[in-house]
C-alpha cells in the first residue's frame, strides 16, 4: 500500500472523490481512504490533529495536485485560497514546507535529511518556490540511493506538507524509549533554544535528558552550553542566531517542561502503537507537535509498544490526560473488592471539592484492571469559590483565635462514628446466621469511611503563615533556612501514636519478666498465639496485650508512605504483626520512648527560651510562644485523624468484610472465603440479604480469570493526551556540569548509537566538503549533515563535538549499526588525526590511545 505509483494513486483519489480529484486537504479533513496518498509524515499529523494533539494547522498537497514535476492551476489557486484565510486570521503568518514521501518516517525508512524542508517561507512566492523544491527533491541522488539501499520502489511519489511555523523559544526532539541504550523504560529527550530545524539537522548543540517511563522522574541530564540558536529570518528563510547570555548555560526545560514532553512522547507511541520520535517545540507556555515518527532501527522485541488497548466511551474522555492511580501501580491488577473500596472513598471527593471551593475535581476510569483518575472542573465560578474559600479562612481564623484545632472540631465526630461500630458484634453476628445484620453493619461502615473521606481535606495539621512570620520576628532567620528551623521545633502534643509506642513499650517490659514470653517474641514462632493462649488467663501481658488490641486492632497500617488496601489484615487478626514491632523494645536498657519525648520537647522549649533571651523585644517572643503552642497542637492531628479515619475506619471495615465472607462461605454463597475479594460491595450486600438463593463462585470465578489476562498487560503510566499549556517557566540558571575526564585519554559525550568500535580517527573540521574515508575510519568532526549520511555504512565510529539523538547522523548511524558518540566537547581539538580511538556509543565514551 505504501508503494503505489502515480497512476494508482489519480485512480484511488478519483474513486475515493466521486471522480474529481481532491488536491489538497487539511489535516483534521484528511480521510482514511486518503492517509496513503498523504505520506508519512501527512499520516502522522493528520492522525495526531484528528486526536486532539496540538499540532499546528496545515494541510497536505496530495500527489494528484502535481502534473509535470509542477503545481497544477487548480491546485495552486486551492493554496493560495487557504493562505489568504490563514493571513487573515493571523497577519504575520509564516510558513513551514516539509516532504511526505510515502514511505518516509516509517518503520523501516526514516529518509532522515534526505528530502527538502523549507521554513519561514511567508510570500506566496516563497511557498510556490518551497512546495517546488520539496516536491523535487524526492528525485535527488541521495534519496534515489537511499531507495535502493532499501529495495524500495524508485518511482516513490510524495506529498509536500504546508504548516503554520511555530516561532519556538524552544525545541527538540524526544524519543518514547532509549534509541541508544535499547531502554523501553527510559523517555529520552533533546532540547535547544530556537527553532527545532538545528537539533534535528545537528546544527545546533541540545540538552539531553534521560527519564523513567513509570513515573518520568529524571535519571540523568547533560546540560551543555548553547551559544547559538537558529531563528526566523525577516523576509523569510532562517538565520543563526547569538543565544542571550542569560539562557547560554541554562537548562530548556524546567523539569515540569521537561516532563510534559515525556508525557507526549509516550502518548505518541500509544496513539501509533510503535515507539516514536516526537519533534516539538514551545512558543511562551504552549507546546506544540511538530512530528511523531517511528523509532528506527530496533530490534523486533522493541519495535510495537506493549498493548493496552482503551475503549474510550466520547471525545472528550480520549482528549484528556489520564494518570496511572498508585495503588494501581502493582506488578498485578488490583481486585474488583479493592477497586470498590477505592471507590467508596473517591465518591465524595467532588462533595469535598466543592464545599471547599475549589476549581478541580477527578474523576476515575478502570482499563484492563486499572485506576486511571483525570482532573475535571467542579463548574464552581470564580465568585463561588472565592467565597468558599474566604468562609474557609474565617473559620480557621476564629478557630485559632479560640486555641481549638481542627481536629477538635472534626475528631469527636469521627471518634463518635467508629466507637459505633466497634460496638456491633460481627463475629456474633457471622456465626449466628444473621445475614441481613452483616449487610447492614457493613452498609454502615461504607456511610462512615465516605462520610470520613469527606472530613479528611478538611483537616489540617501544617503550621499557618503567622507561624513562621512570628519565628522570623523572634530569630530574625527567613526563608529556606528559616522555615528548617522553625519546624525543628515541632512535635505533637500526646496522640494515638504516642500512646501506641508507650504500649508497645510497656509489653515488652512485661514479657521482659517472663522469660517464655521474650523469647516467643524474640523468635516469633507460627504458633506464637497459641502458646501465648496457653499462658494463665492472669498473665499480666495477657492481660496488656488484650487492652492493646482493643484501642489498636483495626490498624492495617494505611497512610502517607504506607499505602495498605482492605486485603492487609488488622493487628487483631495477625497479633504477630504488632508484636514484631514490641519486641524492639526488649532491651530493658533502652530508655522509655515517653522519656526520649520529654528530652526532645526539653531541648526545643530550650532553644526557644535562649532565642527569647537574645530578643529585646518581649511581645514579639510571647506571640512566636503562642503561635508554636498552636502549631503544636494542630499537629496533633496529624497522627490522631490518621489512626481514627485511615486506620480504625479501614480496619473495621475489613472485619466487616471478612465476617461477611464466613457467613457467605458457610452459605454455599462463596468456595472460600478469599473469593469475597473479586465481588463488589453491592454483589455481596444482596447475597447477605437474601440467603441461599444467590451463588456468586461462577462470577467469582470469572472474574478471576478476566484478572489472569489482564495481569499479563503492561499498564502505561498514562493515557489520553496531555495538555499544551504548560506552568510558568522559573528563573534561569547555570546548569552546565563540566564533564570532568576519567583516565588519560578518555572523553565523555552523550551516546547516539550503541555499539562498540576501534579504528584509526579521521578528523574533519571542514563540513561543507565531502571528506576522504576508508573503510573502518571512525569520523571525528564538529558535526555531520546529510551531505555525509550516504559515507555512514562504511564507518567504523561517528564522533561528534555537538547535535542531538534526533538529528539524522544519528538515526543514520542506528540505522546502519555504527557505534556514535554526540556531544563529545572539543574532541577535534583532543584527537589527532590518525590516531587510534575506541568508541562505546552505549556509554557515550571516547577512549584515545595517542592522546595530544
Amino acid at each position: 500500500a505504501h508503494r503505489l505509483r502515480r497512476s494508482q494513486l489519480r485512480r484511488i483519489m478519483d474513486l475515493t472523490n466521486g471522480g474529481h480529484s481532491q488536491i489538497i486537504r487539511s489535516f483534521l479533513d484528511l480521510t482514511d481512504t486518503e492517509m496513503t496518498a498523504a505520506g508519512g509524515k501527512g499520516r502522522a499529523l493528520a492522525r495526531l490533529a484528528q486526536a486532539g494533539f496540538p499540532v499546528p494547522d496545515g494541510f497536505v498537497i496530495l500527489p494528484t495536485a502535481f502534473a509535470d514535476q509542477t503545481l497544477t492551476a487548480a491546485a495552486w489557486t486551492q493554496i493560495q485560497a487557504q493562505l489568504a484565510a490563514w493571513r487573515e486570521r493571523q497577519p504575520h503568518i509564516a510558513f513551514a514546507v516539509r516532504s511526505s514521501g510515502l514511505n518516509e518516517d516509517s518503520p523501516q525508512a526514516a529518509f532522515a535529511g534526505q528530502f527538502a524542508t523549507l521554513l519561514n517561507a511567508t510570500a506566496d512566492e516563497a511557498v510556490w518556490e518551497a512546495i517546488h523544491a520539496v516536491y523535487a527533491s524526492r528525485q535527488s541522488r541521495d534519496a534515489a540511493a537511499y531507495r535502493q539501499d532499501r529495495y524500495l520502489d524508485e518511482d516513490q511519489e510524495m506529498a509536500v506538507i504546508v504548516q503554520a511555523l511555530v516561532p519556538a523559544d524552544c525545541a527538540g526532539v524526544s524519543f518514547s524509549l532509549d534509541p541508544v541504550g535499547r531502554q523501553r523504560d527510559i523517555i529520552v529527550v533533546n532540547a535547544a533554544w530556537g527553532l527545532g530545524a538545528g537539533v534535528m539537522d545537528g546544527a545546533i548543540t541540545a540538552d539531553t535528558a534521560w527519564l523513567y517511563r513509570r513515573d518520568f522522574s529524571l535519571k540523568q541530564q547533560h546540560i551543555v552550553p548553547k551559544p547559538v540558536q537558529l531563528a526566523p529570518q525577516a523576509g523569510g528563510g532562517i538565520r543563526s542566531a547569538a543565544v542571550p547570555i542569560e539562557k547560554q548555560r541554562a537548562a530548556c526545560l524546567p523539569l515540569p517542561w521537561l516532563k510534559r514532553v515525556a508525557h507526549f512522547s509516550l502518548a505518541c507511541e500509544q496513539l501509533f502503537g510503535s515507539p516514536q520520535e516526537v519533534e516539538w517545540a514551545i512558543v511562551g507556555r504552549k507546546l506544540w507537535i511538530l512530528q511523531s515518527r517511528p523509532i528506527t532501527a530496533l530490534p523486533p522485541e522493541l519495535a510495537t509498544a506493549p498493548p493496552f488497548t482503551v475503549d474510550w466511551s466520547d471525545e472528550n474522555e480520549q482528549r484528556s490526560l489520564w494518570t496511572l492511580t498508585s495503588y494501581s501501580q502493582a506488578p498485578t491488577p488490583p481486585l474488583p473488592l479493592e477497586h470498590d473500596y477505592m471507590a467508596a472513598r473517591e465518591s465524595i471527593r467532588e462533595e469535598t471539592c466543592r464545599f471547599l471551593g475549589l476549581e478541580r475535581n477527578q474523576i476515575t476510569r478502570l482499563w484492563h484492571g486499572r485506576a486511571y483518575v483525570t482532573p475535571v472542573p467542579t463548574g464552581l465560578s470564580a465568585a463561588d469559590r472565592r467565597i468558599r474559600q474566604t468562609a474557609q479562612e474565617d473559620w480557621r481564623k476564629r478557630r485559632q483565635s479560640q486555641g481549638l484545632s481542627t481536629w477538635d472540631h472534626w475528631g469527636p465526630e469521627i471518634i463518635i462514628s467508629v466507637e459505633r461500630l466497634r460496638a456491633f458484634d460481627t463475629a456474633m453476628a457471622a456465626q449466628s446466621g444473621n445475614g441481613a445484620a452483616l449487610a447492614d453493619h457493613l452498609d454502615e461502615v461504607l456511610a462512615v469511611l465516605r462520610r470520613n473521606s469527606f472530613i479528611h481535606p478538611c483537616l489540617s495539621f501544617k503550621p499557618g503563615p503567622a507561624y513562621f512570620q512570628a519565628f522570623a520576628a523572634l530569630t530574625g532567620l527567613s526563608g529556606d533556612k528559616g522555615e528548617t528551623a522553625a519546624y525543628q521545633l515541632l512535635d505533637s502534643d500526646e496522640n494515638m501514636l504516642t500512646r501506641l509506642i508507650d504500649g508497645l513499650y510497656e509489653l515488652a517490659q512485661l514479657a521482659h519478666r517472663d522469660a517464655t514470653i521474650a523469647t516467643l517474641m524474640t523468635d516469633l514462632p507460627p504458633d506464637i498465639m497459641a502458646r501465648l493462649a496457653a499462658l494463665p488467663q492472669d498473665a499480666p501481658f495477657l492481660a496488656r496485650l488484650d487492652r492493646f488490641l482493643a484501642e489498636f486492632g483495626e490498624r492495617i497500617g494505611e497512610g502517607y508512605g504506607s499505602e495498605m488496601i482492605i486485603l492487609t489484615p488488622t493487628w487483631r487478626e495477625e497479633p504477630t504483626r504488632l508484636l514484631r514491632l514490641a519486641a524492639v523494645y526488649l532491651d530493658p536498657v533502652r530508655e522509655a520512648p515517653a522519656v526520649l519525648r520529654a528530652r526532645a520537647r526539653a531541648a526545643q522549649d530550650a532553644q526557644v527560651e535562649m532565642w527569647r533571651a537574645g530578643h529585646p523585644d518581649g511581645a514579639a517572643a510571647d506571640e512566636f510562644e503562642r503561635q508554636l503552642a498552636y502549631a503544636r497542637r494542630n499537629l496533633t492531628a496529624l497522627e490522631d485523624h490518621n489512626h481514627w479515619i485511615e486506620q480504625a475506619t479501614g480496619g473495621l471495615l475489613r472485619q466487616a468484610i471478612m465476617a461477611a465472607a464466613q457467613w457467605l462461605t458457610q452459605a454455599g454463597t462463596l468456595a472460600a472465603s478469599e473469593e469475597i475479594f473479586w465481588l463488589t460491595f453491592a454483589e455481596i450486600l444482596t447475597a447477605l440479604r437474601v440467603a441461599g438463593l444467590v451463588s456468586l463462585a461462577e462470577t467469582a470465578a470469572a472474574r478471576r480469570a478476566e484478572w489472569a489476562q489482564w495481569a499479563r498487560l503492561e499498564p502505561p503510566p498514562i493515557l489520553g493526551v496531555p495538555p499544551s499549556d504548560l506552568p510558568p517557566r522559573p528563573p534561569l540558571v547555570d546548569e552546565v556540569k563540566v564533564e570532568m575526564e576519567g583516565e588519560n585519554g578518555r572523553l565523555q559525550g552523550v551516546g547516539a548509537s550503541p555499539g562498540q568500535a576501534q579504528g584509526r580517527a579521521r578528523v574533519v573540521t571542514d563540513t561543507t566538503s565531502t571528506p576522504t574515508l576508508s573503510p573502518g575510519d571512525v569520523l571525528v568532526a564538529p558535526n555531520a549533515g546529510p551531505l555525509w549520511t550516504p559515507l555512514f555504512p562504511i564507518l567504523g565510529g561517528l564522533v561528534l563535538e555537538s547535535g542531538s539523538l534526533g538529528q539524522h547522523a544519528a538515526v543514520t548511524a542506528r540505522e546502519y549499526g555504527v557505534p556514535a558518540v554526540i556531544a563529545c566537547q572539543q574532541a577535534t581539538q583532543r584527537i589527532r588525526d590518525g590516531a587510534a580511538i575506541q568508541v562505546d556509543g552505549q556509554a557515550g565514551a571516547v577512549t584515545i590511545s595517542e592522546a595530544l
